[in-house]
């Protein structure tokens, strides 16, 4: 079931964010109210715009111009897996994958509550071999993973987070398979009856202000500068993405992985400081296989994306008598990305 099983396109890439980030602070946003701080009647427009400008150096209001508007950029397929594992030997493949959406907080003070509302998705180039996807349900962030990147300590910098949906096949979903075999398995278990549609699930992670790890004091002066001067100055953070586009089988949810899940288990309190720290993973058993889903779990040791060592990965399984079962050690884990495997 899910995306955990064959056939499945790959993809990495990234995606910008630009909310508007003002009703993230106390001093512009009364989130019990739902309403905007005017603190005294005489305060006008102007002066809560000014307040939100000053914020940008005083309390790390990095976008209070910001459109909502998420994109990706510079994110294409990889590779397809039929069964054989990861191949790049299929033509849909290089080709970019498209989306573009709105981001939207019902909760703007808190981490979990993000959404994604958009129009479609597409993987391919339109008059070749494409999936073209309307969108049916939004995607909410799941997951989000707080250790990912321990040394990046910059806003969510060092988070990630998965995001998934789910487009059925009666809502207007296409495959223009051509030449690719990968595509016409995917266009085959569309007439299968358990299979619901499609599902697309990905990881965004490491996340860039100002588009430089660096200075961001000086990025936010810079930005207050050119607020004061006037004009729109919007400024979208950037995260690395990793994804999988497969099936969606009757049962599961459409928004959040259905699959068995692995839950991030803290290290005792006296580990060494800074421990890596295994994130959230999703499981798919079947008779002799087993799928691991590590997209968001492996963390890195900074903003360069270096992975963590972890040694030696192994599965065990717990039997009801208590008694631990080896499945397999030394697993080969096949790295998507730089940042996500």
């Amino acid at each position: 079931m899910s995306v955990l099983e064959t056939p499945r396109l790959i993809f990495r890439g990234q995606v910008t964010w630009d909310p508007i980030t003002t009703n993230n602070y106390i001093q512009e946003y009364d989130e019990g109210d739902a309403r905007t701080n005017f603190w005294t009647t005489k305060e006008t427009v102007t002066a809560f715009r000014q307040s939100a400008i000053d914020g940008v150096r005083a309390s790390g209001n990095w976008n209070p111009h910001g459109t909502h508007r998420s994109a990706y950029y510079d994110t294409g397929i990889v590779g397809v897996d039929v069964g054989n594992g990861l191949s790049p030997d299929d033509p849909i493949v290089t080709c970019p994958v498209s989306f573009t959406g709105m981001l939207v907080d019902l909760e703007p003070y808190g981490s979990t509550s993000s959404q994604l509302f958009f129009d479609e998705m597409s993987f391919g180039i339109q008059g070749g071999c494409r999936v073209l996807a309307p969108c049916r349900t939004r995607m909410i962030a799941r997951y989000i993973n707080f250790f990912r990147n321990q040394t990046y300590l910059v806003i969510a910098g060092r988070a990630s987070v998965v995001w998934q949906t789910s487009f059925p096949k009666e809502g207007g979903l296409r495959i223009d398979a051509y030449d690719s075999p990968a595509l016409r398995r995917l266009a085959d278990a569309l007439q299968r009856d358990d299979t619901m549609g499609l599902t697309v699930r990905w990881n965004a992670y490491r996340t860039l202000y100002y588009d430089d790890p660096g200075n961001m004091a000086m990025h936010a002066e810079q930005l207050r500068q050119k607020l004061v001067a006037g004009g729109f100055q919007p400024n979208p953070a950037r995260s690395q993405l990793v994804g999988v586009l497969g099936l969606w089988r009757k049962g599961e949810p459409p928004a959040e992985p259905g699959d068995r899940a692995l839950l991030t288990q803290l290290p005792p309190n006296n580990a060494p400081a800074n421990s890596p720290i295994v994130g959230s993973a999703h499981v798919r058993l079947t008779a002799d296989q087993v799928t691991l889903d590590l997209a968001n779990s492996i963390p890195e040791t900074g903003v360069d994306l270096t992975k963590a060592n972890l040694g030696d990965l192994a599965v065990v399984a717990v039997g009801s008598d208590g008694r631990t079962v080896l499945y397999a050690r030394n697993l080969r884990v096949r790295r998507l990305s730089q940042g996500g495997l």
